[in-house]
C-alpha cells in the first residue's frame, strides 16, 4: 500500500473502502524498529486521555492535513527527536484501521489509525512528554509471540 500523505488522500481512501462513520478522529502511528531489529514501544502514562498503561507505537491525533509531517512532529514531541539527534525514516504504510478507545472524560470514541513502519537510523530516543509517556522499551517481536504461547 502506498503512503497516504495527506488528510484529503486519507478521506478519499476511506470513502473508497466504504467507511461511512461521521464522528471520528484520526491518529497517526509509527511502529519504529531499531538498528538491532527491535520494536520501540511507549507505555502510556497517567496524563493520557485513554489507554493508560498500554504499550503502543509513537503517534498522536492528526491536527493538520499532512500525515507524515504530523508523524515527524510526534517524534519530536514524544521521543525528543531534535534534542536526541534522532533520524527516523518513514518506510511505508502498514495499515489504516478503525478502533474504539474509552476516553476518561468522554466515554467511547471512534478513531481511524494510520499506522506506518519506520526505522530508527540514528540516535537514542528519550521521553519527550513525561506524564503522557511512562517509559520507552524495545522488544523483539519474537518475545511477544513467546509470551502469548505461555498464557
Amino acid at each position: 500500500m502506498e503512503l497516504i500523505k495527506t488528510k484529503p488522500e486519507l478521506l478519499a481512501y476511506l470513502d473508497k473502502i466504504g467507511y461511512r462513520k461521521k464522528d471520528y478522529d484520526i491518529t497517526v502511528e509509527a511502529l519504529i524498529f531499531t538498528p538491532e531489529g527491535k520494536l520501540l514501544l511507549e507505555k502510556r502514562g497517567p496524563k493520557c486521555r485513554d489507554e493508560v498503561g498500554k504499550l503502543e507505537g509513537v503517534g498522536g491525533r492528526l491536527n493538520g492535513n499532512d500525515l507524515l509531517q504530523e508523524l515527524r512532529d510526534e517524534f519530536v514531541q514524544e521521543l525528543a527527536a531534535q534534542k536526541q539527534g534522532l533520524e527516523i525514516e518513514i518506510e511505508r504504510l502498514l495499515e489504516v484501521r478503525q478502533v474504539q478507545f474509552k476516553e476518561a472524560t468522554k466515554g467511547w470514541k471512534d478513531w481511524v489509525v494510520v499506522s506506518h513502519l519506520c526505522r530508527l537510523k540514528q540516535g537514542k530516543p528519550a521521553i519527550g512528554e513525561p506524564g503522557k509517556i511512562d517509559h520507552c522499551t524495545t522488544s523483539l517481536l519474537m518475545s511477544f509471540t513467546q509470551r502469548k504461547r505461555k498464557i
